[in-house]
């Protein structure tokens, strides 16, 4: 399975992404990754799409393999654009707010092509830098920087797991919705030993009760099986995690996020506390349907 592309792959993505219909084309290959309906099409779309190898047009319009893998940063990177280029959920904690974040050393651990990044670069300063497993997320980021007229914010290849930077390295530790594809004791314990002395970790990210209330009310709408499948194992992952520190089904994608688990918050506040860090209640909060849990390093 291609998880990269390669030096002709990326220029042609390039010159796509900055090119007429480019919108369109965005909007095309996210609606298909979101199972929506693509929609008429105006033939330079297509012929884009079919000359990147992305989308084949037989009985109706699917992705390919390869469309299959830009569809993750494209559909990111659209929802960026929805919410006018801002950090999901800004509103709803003064944290994640630019102001907060002026002036700070900030490391974002599972950062895709960097949209958040982005958010924080444009509207304060800063040093702001993200890591991402995935390749394909890091190839990214330079063509939407691009495309979006802006510097490229430092994304770099590495795992929450064991992340490649210093102790004591970053003023605040950012992970938003991404530690639950992770190994996530170790990342935590990582994501402290970076942590500058007096600085601080943010985890965003959903939890048991919000998981199973969602998982409740798809079952209202009659899901498929292989929905229905993927439900069931992500449950038996979060429980089997809680309990024996392990995934009990992994699936045989070779990508990050295929295997997600959302622990209870009780268990997150235990595996946080358990690196060092001091809980702070009082800044812990919804985000959304998300969690946002907040810990300093004394």
């Amino acid at each position: 399975m291609q998880t990269t592309l390669n030096e002709a792959q990326i220029e042609e993505v390039r010159q796509a992404l900055l090119g007429p219909g480019s919108d369109e084309l965005i909007d095309f290959i996210v609606r298909l990754n979101l199972s929506l309906p693509a929609g008429e099409l105006s033939k330079t779309v297509m012929e884009a799409a079919s000359r990147l190898g992305w989308a084949t047009f037989d009985a109706k319009p699917q992705l390919s393999p390869l469309g299959w893998l830009v569809a993750d940063p494209l559909r990111e990177y659209r929802m960026w654009l929805d919410r006018d280029r801002r950090i999901h959920g800004e509103g709803d904690s003064a944290l994640l707010a630019p102001e907060s974040y002026a002036g700070k050393s900030v490391l974002e651990v599972g950062s895709g092509f960097g949209c958040n990044l982005l958010s924080l670069s444009r509207r304060t300063h800063g040093k702001f830098v993200g890591v991402e497993p995935m390749a394909i997320y890091r190839q990214f980021t330079p063509l939407l920087a691009e495309r979006e007229g802006v510097v490229a914010p430092e994304v770099v290849d590495g795992a929450g797991e064991a992340l490649p930077f210093a102790d004591r390295q970053f003023d605040i530790v950012l992970c938003y919705s991404a530690h639950q594809y992770m190994d996530i004791c170790k990342a935590l314990q990582e994501m402290a030993r970076v942590l500058k002395p007096g600085g601080q970790l943010q985890v965003i990210g959903g939890s048991l009760d919000s998981y199973s209330l969602g998982l409740g009310q798809n079952l209202i709408k009659r899901p498929s099986a292989s929905q229905l499948l993927n439900g069931a194992r992500t449950l038996i992952n979060t429980f089997s995690y809680q309990w024996l520190g392990r995934r009990m089904l992994l699936p045989s994608s070779a990508f990050a996020t295929a295997a997600p688990i959302y622990p209870s918050r009780k268990a997150m506040y235990r595996w946080i506390t358990s690196t060092g860090l001091t809980l702070r209640p009082d800044l812990i909060q919804r985000v959304g349907v998300e969690t946002c849990f907040v810990a300093d390093k004394s």
